[in-house]
């Protein structure tokens, strides 16, 4: 009787979970959330990252643009220092000043009349931009992106080299 009681005793079918089954599923369920969640955590982080590349590429996109039109239109270059470029063309004075890691574009009409119109062009700090006239008729503006490696003894890349000719676009007198 007594082997026939124990033995009936593990042949009924079982109607829960032991804990080791449930300690099982819990370490199982739990590494799976975590590793969900970090993996969450780097596409948000990526997507930041993206994001922050995309406004820098269109801040260097429409400045790009902007100057190379400026300079095509203008009649005459003016550099009073290496932080600040001013373009004359006609009844308007378009004036370009570096500060910092951002340009800063300002036209005003040559009798004053008119409020000066202002567009800010920002990128990532430690960005260093710089304009030079090799030429009398050539402007070039370079931009070279932040180190990210700052002992990496490698020069630092650019990410904009625009060079235009002064006047391409003017009308000549005929």
């Amino acid at each position: 009787m007594i082997g026939h009681a124990w033995n009936s005793r593990f042949t009924k079918s079982r109607r829960g979970t032991s804990l080791v089954e449930v300690i099982v599923t819990m370490t199982i369920a739990s590494s799976l959330l975590l590793m969900a969640t970090a993996w969450i955590h780097q596409s948000f982080s990526l997507s930041s990252k993206m994001r922050e590349n995309g406004r820098h590429h269109d801040q260097l996109m429409r400045l790009s643009r902007q100057f190379r039109d400026d300079v095509h239109q203008a009649d005459s270059v003016e550099s009073t220092s290496e932080t600040t470029l001013a373009l004359v063309s006609g009844e308007l004075r378009i004036e370009y000043a570096i500060d910092g890691a951002d340009v800063t574009r300002i036209e005003r009409g040559l009798d004053d009349n008119l409020p000066p119109s202002r567009e800010r062009f920002r990128f990532r700090d430690g960005s260093r931009l710089s304009w030079t006239r090799p030429e009398d008729s050539w402007v070039t503006l370079l931009m070279k992106r932040p180190v990210t490696q700052p002992d990496s003894g490698l020069p630092r890349p650019s990410d904009l080299h625009v060079r235009a000719r002064v006047g391409r676009l003017r009308k000549k007198p005929s």
